[in-house]
């Protein structure tokens, strides 16, 4: 599951209108070397344009099937400087930890003094956390959801949780941060996920059914996504 707040910059055209002159070996070899430099994850499905999207710190660019990764490559090089301009809007709004003696931290919602002051001990309490917590949730649906497999915690710039064709289950270790209730209803979706895999109606039908409030969940996450990092 991805955050809500999406800053995008859509293609003028539309791919079936894209057309592109393939570039010399030369210049082919020197234009990936350069994009190297910018990361990204590109998304492909059936939609008609290209799209850039920022998202938690990330770029996403999200394109349709038969555009080709030149292509997608050259849309992104052209806007180099919105790019950087967002990123920049991101960064500048993400908060900023000093880990001095006394500093507060957000857990289960609230700023608390943990009593932990240095960045990797913190991760690793949020890890800790967040991985004795959602475990008990998932128990609390055992009879609608079954998971097999160990579910994983870790650190995600821009999701909340996966849930991978096989039904693997993965959740942000910074969940910890937010209140229990918000964590509950990332758990539901990716719950969710291992019966119906799009955001479709139906999905979103199911999501409602265990967690009638979920739109408030929602809410509190896109408003405070910029919190929720080390």
């Amino acid at each position: 599951m991805k955050s809500a707040v999406r800053n995008l910059a859509s293609a003028s055209k539309s791919a079936a209108k894209i057309k592109e002159k393939g570039p010399s070996a030369k210049s082919y070899g020197a234009f990936f070397k350069q994009m190297k430099k910018i990361d990204y994850t590109l998304i492909r499905s059936h939609r008609r344009t290209l799209c850039l999207e920022i998202r938690d710190g990330a770029l996403i660019v999200r394109s349709p099937y038969l555009v080709t990764r030149w292509a997608v490559e050259s849309f992104i090089k052209s806007k180099q400087s919105w790019i950087a301009k967002k990123l920049k809007q991101t960064k500048d709004k993400r908060a900023q930890h000093r880990f001095i003696a006394g500093e507060r931290f957000l857990f289960l919602g609230k700023k608390q003094d943990l009593g932990i002051y240095q960045k990797e001990q913190l991760k690793e309490f949020y890890k800790e956390q967040t991985g004795k917590i959602i475990p008990r949730i998932i128990k609390k649906y055992a009879r609608a959801f079954t998971i097999k497999d160990k579910i994983k915690i870790k650190f995600y710039k821009s999701k909340w949780g996966s849930c991978t064709s096989r039904g693997h289950l993965s959740f942000n270790a910074v969940l910890a941060m937010t209140p229990i209730e918000v964590i509950e209803y990332v758990v539901i979706h990716e719950l969710v996920h291992t019966k119906v895999k799009s955001h479709s109606k139906h999905f979103w039908q199911l999501v409602q059914h265990y967690d009638s409030g979920y739109k408030k969940k929602r809410k509190w996450l896109r408003v405070n996504k910029h919190n929720l990092s080390l």
